[in-house]
């Protein structure tokens, strides 16, 4: 959150700096973790050399796309990177160790009778050697879900962090002749396949970065679809005329942000009349259902879910990735949260 001029006039009159140096020390689009910074050092009697070096290392900072976090009293410079491509390259920081996670775009779901889209692949390194020079980093998108009867889902695109690349969920497979899920950082789950008795497989994950799909099985009435694989567990599989259809793999849980969040949770199943399959935890969506013509969900944007599959209204997409990195600070720890 921007500070304004008048947040600025509320800080202790010490005499320590006039109000026009504290306009340069916190310019508008200061945060108000700099605000605080500023306000904390003054109260405690720091010296003018230690507030303007610490001001302009944190304001240098924030001008640079990072955002300051206090977790449990230990600051970061953190910075998310939510889509497309970018030349990274915070010379501040070279040859620092940091924290980063890299998710992946998730599967999309598949068509007819469709199998949950796989979880895009999870990688959380904390203690990457950010390298003296600059970096690419890209946010995967989402594979999209069938919308062509039968057919698989499309899987989900790479994520890049510099050397570390976390690989796309595998699309959902569909009723006909790409009815086994696809193949990915988590595996996409299988549809029901179109001889009568007959079960499919689901996709194979990625150790480290995610598991498989599961399978669908061929029976009237619920035709249930397998579960995409997450990051944290296997997409459910299903062997009978059973209801709900396969659960989406849970995803897992990283706290680089400062909240406790899921990430990369796969795609339910689709079914002819029963439930559908719910979407796991972390972004995955829930899969549709075809007496209603319902379609699959979509996988829930910068957590790499797979999408649920679908039937006549086709599956859903997967959810877009996200790079998250946090750097320790080295200034005096002194500035509220």
């Amino acid at each position: 959150m921007a500070i304004g001029s008048s947040k600025i006039s509320s800080l202790p009159n010490t005499g320590i700096f006039s109000k026009s140096e504290l306009n340069i020390i916190l310019p508008p689009n200061s945060s108000s973790g700099l605000y605080n910074y500023i306000s904390s050092a003054i109260n405690q009697n720091l010296s003018r050399t230690q507030i303007l070096s610490a001001a302009r290392y944190l304001a240098f900072i924030e001008s640079n796309g990072f955002t300051i976090l206090n977790a449990s009293g230990t600051y970061y410079a953190l910075r998310n990177f939510l889509s497309g491509t970018t030349s990274f390259n915070p010379t501040i920081f070279y040859g620092q160790t940091c924290e980063v996670l890299v998710v992946a775009g998730g599967g999309g779901g598949g068509h007819s009778y469709g199998g949950g889209g796989g979880a895009g692949g999870m990688i959380q390194n904390n203690s990457f050697s950010f390298p003296s020079s600059s970096i690419t980093v890209t946010v995967g998108a989402g594979g999209a879900g069938s919308t062509s009867s039968g057919t698989a889902g499309t899987d989900g695109s790479n994520s890049i962090f510099g050397s570390i690349t976390a690989t796309g969920g595998g699309g959902g497979g569909g009723y006909s002749g790409n009815h086994f899920g696809r193949n990915g950082g988590s595996g996409g789950g299988g549809a029901i396949h179109n001889s009568s008795g007959s079960s499919t497989i689901g996709g194979t994950g990625i150790a480290g970065q995610g598991n498989n799909g599961g399978s669908g099985a061929h029976f009237s009435s619920c035709y249930p679809g397998g579960g995409g694989g997450g990051a944290g567990g296997v997409g459910e599989s299903k062997t009978g005329n059973q209801t709900p259809a396969g659960a989406g793999g849970v995803g897992l849980q990283s706290s680089i942000t400062g909240t406790t969040t899921y990430y990369a949770g796969g795609g339910g199943g689709s079914s002819e009349q029963c439930t559908p399959g719910a979407g796991g935890l972390g972004g995955g969506g829930a899969g549709g259902r075809a007496n209603g013509s319902i379609k699959g969900v979509d996988g829930t944007v910068n957590t790499g879910g797979g999408g649920g599959g679908g039937h006549g209204s086709g599956g859903g997409a997967g959810g877009s990735g996200i790079v998250v990195v946090r750097f320790p600070l080295t200034v005096p720890a002194v500035f509220g949260a």
